[in-house]
């Protein structure tokens, strides 16, 4: 998938989409629950668009890890 810009902050890459609304979110656009990642629009999962980006809260805080 070519980089396609954030639904709500057009200036960032998108490296998750909304489960519940479809949207393309950024890192910004993430909330952390227990342990998944949520779309701060709708509170439903967000997912990964790919292999390499955090798909859970643990991932998402080991990769931030210098």
């Amino acid at each position: 998938m070519a980089q396609a810009p954030c639904a709500t902050h057009a200036q960032s890459r998108a490296l998750y989409q909304c489960d519940g609304c479809g949207k393309l979110l950024c890192d910004a656009c993430i909330e952390e629950s227990h342990r998944l990642l949520l779309c701060r629009l709708c509170g439903e999962r967000a997912l990964p668009l790919s292999a390499e980006a955090p798909a859970t809260v643990q991932e998402r805080r080991q990769s931030a890890r210098p």
